[in-house]
C-alpha cells in the first residue's frame, strides 16, 4: 500500500497538473509567466505529462471500440484459420504430392469461405475463377494450359504450384512457378496449418508490433515537434501584430501550452467519431491549429491589455 507521504505527493502533482490544464485555456497572467520563464524543460515536461493524459483516454476509447466490436473482430481473426478445409490433408513423400480427397479440388469462390476470401478474378476467359484448384494427376503441355482449363488463379499438381500472374493491360498470361519435388516428407491438415498460423501471429504479435509501434511513436513525435514549430512562428506573427516582443524560444513554450484545449476536445473528438461515427468530416484539418491559434492569440492579447506583457 503507499504511503500516506506518497499519497499526498501524488494528489498535489495532479492538482498542480490539473491547474496548468486549466491555465494553458485561459489564464493571461499565466501565458504573462510562460514568456518570462527560461528554458523549455518545463513546457516539455508538461507536453509529455498532457500526451500521457491523452493516450490514456485513447486507450479506454479503444478498449471500448473493441467490447463493442468483438464479434466482428473476432471473425476478422479467425479468418487466417477458415480458410484451409477441414478435411483436406496434403501428403508429401517421395518427392510426390498426393491428397485424400477426390481431384481435382476447388477452393473457393465454391467453397463456403469468408466473404473477404471468395476473390473473383476476371482475367481468365473473362469468368469467374477458382481461388485454388489441386489436381496431382493433371497432365497439361504448359502450366498456363492447367490455369485456364480450370479457370484459377493457383493450380496445385504432383510436382509443382503454379500461380497466375495475368497482365491485363498488355493481355500477356504470365505466371510464377514454385517447385514441390523437394519438398521433405511433411503431412499437412488443418491442424498443421492451424499452428502455423499461431507460430506467425505470435512471432507479428513479439517482434513486429513493437518495432512498429516504436516507428509509429517516432514518427508522430517529429510531426509533433514540427507543427509545434509551426503554431511557434504563427504565434510570433500574431505577438508582433498586437505589439508583443516575442523570441522564438518563448513563443515555442506558448504554442506547447496553447495546443491544450485541441489535445484534450478536438483529437479526442475527432477520434470518437471516426471510430464510432460517420461525421469525421464534421472536423475539418484546420480546426485544430485554428483553435490552438485561437487561444494563443487570446491570452497574449489580454495579457498586453492588462499590462501584463510589453
Amino acid at each position: 500500500m503507499l504511503s500516506c507521504d506518497k499519497v499526498d505527493l501524488i494528489n498535489i502533482f495532479m492538482k498542480e497538473f490539473l491547474t496548468t490544464i486549466k491555465q494553458s485555456i485561459y489564464s493571461p497572467k499565466f501565458y504573462s509567466s510562460i514568456v518570462s520563464q527560461k528554458g523549455v524543460s518545463a513546457s516539455l515536461w508538461y507536453l509529455l505529462k498532457l500526451s500521457m493524459l491523452v493516450l490514456s483516454v485513447y486507450v479506454i476509447i479503444g478498449i471500448i471500440f473493441l467490447y463493442i466490436y468483438s464479434p466482428k473482430i473476432s471473425e476478422f481473426i479467425n479468418i487466417p484459420y477458415d480458410v484451409y478445409p477441414e478435411e483436406l490433408e496434403l501428403v508429401f513423400e517421395d518427392y510426390k504430392l498426393s491428397t485424400n480427397v477426390e481431384e481435382p479440388y476447388f477452393i473457393g469462390p465454391n467453397e463456403p469461405l469468408p466473404e473477404e476470401w471468395n476473390i473473383t478474378y476476371k482475367d481468365l476467359e473473362g469468368e469467374e475463377s477458382h481461388l485454388f484448384v489441386i489436381d496431382t494427376l493433371v497432365e497439361v503441355n504448359t502450366p498456363i494450359e492447367g490455369l485456364l482449363r480450370y479457370n484459377t488463379v493457383m493450380l496445385m499438381t504432383g510436382e509443382y504450384l503454379y500461380i497466375f500472374d495475368g497482365d491485363t493491360l498488355s493481355n500477356v498470361a504470365r505466371y510464377d512457378e514454385f517447385d514441390l519435388i523437394n519438398t521433405e516428407n511433411l503431412v499437412i491438415d488443418k491442424p498443421y496449418m492451424d499452428k502455423k498460423i499461431t507460430q506467425m501471429v505470435v512471432i507479428i504479435c513479439l517482434v513486429s508490433l513493437p518495432i512498429l509501434w516504436f516507428v509509429f511513436t517516432l514518427f508522430v513525435s517529429c510531426l509533433l515537434f514540427l507543427y509545434l514549430i509551426i503554431i511557434a512562428l504563427v504565434s510570433l506573427c500574431v505577438a508582433k501584430i498586437i505589439g508583443i516582443n516575442l523570441r522564438c524560444r518563448q513563443a515555442f513554450r506558448v504554442a506547447i501550452y496553447g495546443l491544450t484545449l485541441e489535445f484534450l476536445l478536438l483529437d479526442v473528438l475527432y477520434v470518437l467519431l471516426t471510430l464510432f461515427t460517420p461525421l469525421y468530416f464534421l472536423l475539418p484539418f484546420y480546426s485544430g491549429p485554428l483553435l490552438s491559434i485561437s487561444v494563443i492569440c487570446l491570452n497574449l492579447y489580454r495579457a498586453k491589455k492588462l499590462k501584463l506583457l510589453k
